[in-house]
């Protein structure tokens, strides 16, 4: 009984971490898009009343509503990344970290959306396969970059280190360093790889990765 408990609970956090993220987002465009309408559509309402009534009134109103909801959302970007913005991200990751129920879920998520939008322009950030824990056993993992030399098993040998998430949170995982023979490359995006690791592999773009794996050159 206690493993079927267990099971429900981490299927729940799996489907939540993955849903999360989704639905704020479209709730948010939802939110703020119904705002920009009801603006745009009393400004429109001043327009003479035959034309209120046509379908390319209509038509303009969604359209304007979607590029100024677009529009928004490149201006906020670009605030984000200045100055001002980053210290108001600070305030913001403050305030959450006060909130009980959702810190950890908040963290975990800023922690990703980071992996994301820093590491997935990364040629020295990509998805690879390692033989884990065994032999014969192969595990998801991400090439972060050559060893450093000090840290190197053996000056015979090119190592790499990686660090391989674990399931159904990425942002934890291990370090490993391994030799550059042993390390498969794999022809698949990192938003496909963060959603098999998500949902511990039943979401997944197709039924196979994209291409044939091949050892690192």
């Amino acid at each position: 009984m206690r493993r079927i408990l267990n099971s429900i609970k981490i299927n729940f956090i799996s489907g939540l971490i993955f849903l999360l993220p989704i639905a704020l987002t479209l709730y948010a465009m939802y939110t703020v898009s119904r705002l920009i309408y009801n603006g745009l559509a009393f400004v429109t309402s001043f327009f003479p009343s035959p034309y209120r009534d046509q379908f390319l009134y209509k038509a303009f109103i969604i359209l304007s509503t979607v590029f100024v909801l677009v529009f928004l959302t490149v201006l906020i970007g670009s605030f984000v990344k200045s100055v001002f913005g980053k210290a108001i991200g600070k305030v913001v990751d403050k305030l959450f970290t006060f909130v009980p129920g959702i810190k950890g879920l908040y963290k975990s998520m800023k922690q990703l959306f980071d992996l994301v939008l820093k590491r997935s322009e990364s040629d020295a950030f990509k998805p690879v396969l390692i033989e884990y824990p065994h032999k014969g056993k192969w595990a998801v993992a991400f090439l972060t970059g050559p060893c450093n030399e000090k840290i190197s098993p053996s000056p015979d040998k090119e190592y790499f280190t990686v660090f391989m998430p674990t399931t159904p949170n990425p942002t934890t995982g291990f370090l490993m360093i391994v030799p550059r023979d042993d390390i498969v490359t794999i022809d698949i995006s990192m938003n496909e790889v963060l959603k098999m690791i998500l949902s511990g592999g039943v979401v997944k773009e197709g039924n196979h990765f994209n291409g044939h794996p091949t050892r690192s050159e």
